[in-house]
């Protein structure tokens, strides 16, 4: 299989000690031409009138914690927007390709003035090292490329610089740079157009001097000749959404991650046509709070269905709305990705770990569908033990080999 860039192109945290690579730090050079120039970032935005409930805003990178933000859904967006003073009319979107493979991030950890450390990271553990410990062989595709690596940094670190003219980056422990992204090709996913290519590493997120950045103003920070994408590659979305008729541009969000669906755009870049996953979009004025992100995707991926309930689910008794409810939400896409949750974080798939399991299933579902739960009035406490009742018996086969629910 050749390589993609030699084809024709169209919380439960682990405590273990993180492992890190070093080496000095590549002088600085200028910055390469084919980096177009973008306008500098929006100012900061308005506060908040009050705080959206914890599960809504997730916690920025911190030395404790560098793990990527959960990305929610488009009820969570519209409930956070709504709480800006004054609440605006209409947000712009930025969207980009969803990739489905698994997440991945490179972590650089100290200052100019130091050896530089890099750290691999997944969804759920902060430090991957080749064998065990790793993610689908990520930490083993990426440990060789030390050298590009940290050209990368020095390339975003002078983008970031160039934008915010008098400010100096200092990438340190406090301050990490966070190269966020999706390592995904071949044997790391079933069934999409991505299964395809050969694996490869694709930035679709940067934070950097504490904060995310709009994506588009690093559209050039890739090396695709050792395989290091960036999600820019597929283009971009742009959508107005319109805050007073939500219903209405979800609907509209939807139908483009439809289409998404129906030939993955990044895929295509290499003339591979197929099935992909969706689009995350983040509202531009404020892309550096997660708050504002959110995804769409088509129904072959979602990992929920609970958008499509019909209305009469509100006036069912509580445990039926909640039984309902448990089993547009607990799907296969989420049970497995349950399943592999417990493999990256070595946790044993027998029936000794069921309760892992369960918890994690609960927790991802407490966390990604709290927008739907409010618009049908189901509390956690009610809905809990229905999604058990799901997941177990799923749980249960699995570990038999007896295979899906």
């Amino acid at each position: 299989m050749t390589h993609p860039a030699n084809l024709v192109t169209q919380s439960l945290l682990p405590t273990t000690k993180p492992t890190y690579i070093k080496s000095p730090l590549i002088p600085s050079i200028p910055l390469q031409e084919t980096i177009q120039s973008m306008p500098s970032p929006p100012p900061s935005p308005p506060t908040m009138s009050s705080p959206p409930p914890p599960s809504t805003i997730s916690p920025p990178p911190t030395p404790s914690s560098t793990l990527y933000p959960k990305i929610h859904k488009p009820s969570d967006f519209v409930y956070a927007a709504k709480l800006l003073t004054p609440p605006p009319l209409t947000l712009s979107l930025v969207g980009t390709t969803k990739l489905h493979g698994t997440h991945a991030d490179i972590v650089l950890t100290s200052s100019p003035s130091s050896s530089t450390e890099i750290r691999l990271q997944s969804r759920n553990q902060t430090s991957l090292a080749p064998g065990k410990n790793d993610n689908s062989g990520f930490a083993a595709f990426a440990l060789p490329l030390r050298a590009q690596i940290l050209e990368l940094g020095r390339r975003i670190v002078a983008r970031y610089e160039a934008l915010n003219p008098g400010v100096v980056v200092e990438i340190s422990e406090e301050s990490p740079l966070v190269i966020a992204g999706e390592w995904c090709g071949k044997g790391i996913q079933k069934g999409v157009a991505l299964m395809q290519l050969e694996r490869c590493f694709v930035i679709v997120s940067l934070w950097v001097n504490g904060g995310w950045v709009l994506d588009e103003n690093y559209k050039g920070v890739c090396d695709e000749a050792v395989g290091v994408y960036n999600i820019s590659r597929a283009g971009y979305f742009h959508f107005s959404f319109d805050l007073e008729d939500a219903d209405g541009s979800e609907r509209a969000v939807q139908a483009l991650a439809d289409k998404v669906e129906r030939a993955c755009p990044f895929a295509r870049t290499f003339g591979i046509e197929g099935m992909g996953e969706g689009i995350v979009w983040k509202a531009r004025e404020y892309c550096g709070d997660p708050a504002f992100w959110f995804k769409t995707k088509g129904d072959a991926l979602a990992v929920s269905q609970s958008n499509k309930l019909p209305p009469s689910a509100v006036a069912m008794e509580n445990r039926h709305r909640a039984e309902n409810f448990a089993k547009a939400v607990v799907t296969e896409n989420r049970l497995m990705q349950g399943w592999e949750y417990m493999g990256e974080m070595g946790m044993e798939r027998e029936l000794k770990g069921m309760g892992g399991f369960l918890g994690w299933v609960v927790q991802d579902c407490l966390a990604e569908e709290e927008g739907e739960m409010r618009k049908v009035g189901i509390s956690k406490t009610v809905l809990k033990p229905a999604i058990v009742g799901v997941a177990k018996g799923w749980f249960e086969r699995k570990v038999a080999g007896e295979g899906s629910r």
